[in-house]
């Protein structure tokens, strides 16, 4: 994933700032340690099904379904949830996460 990400990529998940993966992130270091590793160490993943790829010109949205149990809190979310992606000579430059980040937000605090 990480390779395909332009070097200034700009990665956007709405949500309250009390947690790093949360915000907009610049650059693949800052999304490496604030989504991915964010992800790894407080996330276990148990689905994350793309389901529809919608693509028009140098835009992708990507329509998924995803199970995750919150590793400290142990409470699980399902959710529907688009990615949208920006794209500029085969790399990602622009990515916005559409899900439900109040029920992921209220699961990480338990």
């Amino acid at each position: 994933v990480m390779e395909s990400l332009d070097p200034n990529i700009v990665w956007t998940n709405p949500g309250p700032a009390e947690f790093r993966y949360f915000g907009t992130h610049r650059g693949k270091d800052a999304i490496l340690g604030n989504v991915f590793m964010f992800l790894a160490e407080n996330m276990e993943m148990h689905v994350f099904e793309p389901r529809e790829f919608l693509a028009s010109g140098d835009r992708v949205v990507v329509l998924l379904h995803m199970e995750v149990t919150v590793r400290r809190t142990g409470r699980r979310v399902t959710q529907e949830i688009a990615h949208a992606f920006k794209m500029k000579d085969g790399r990602v430059v622009d990515f916005h996460d559409f899900q439900n980040n109040y029920a992921i937000s209220e699961a990480l605090r338990g």
